[in-house]
């Protein structure tokens, strides 16, 4: 399961099934949680143990354009 959530927040903005789905959500609604930087974290859960490793950062523009399409 991927995680998109703020630095220092332990509660995600969404949750997505892979990568590209995470990005996906991430161009469509930076603007509306105010742009700034963004985490997107890999969690896996086994029996009781969970496991967070971070994928990617990203720092995003408030005048960030949401029409932009993934290729």
């Amino acid at each position: 399961m991927i995680h998109v959530q703020k630095p220092g927040s332990d509660l995600p903005l969404t949750r997505a099934r892979d990568f590209y789905q995470a990005a996906k959500w991430l161009l469509q609604n930076a603007t509306a949680f105010g742009g700034g930087k963004f985490e997107i974290w890999r969690v896996e859960k086994r029996g009781r143990f969970v496991t967070a490793e971070r994928e990617a950062e990203f720092e995003t523009d408030v005048a960030f354009d949401a029409g932009l399409d993934l290729l």
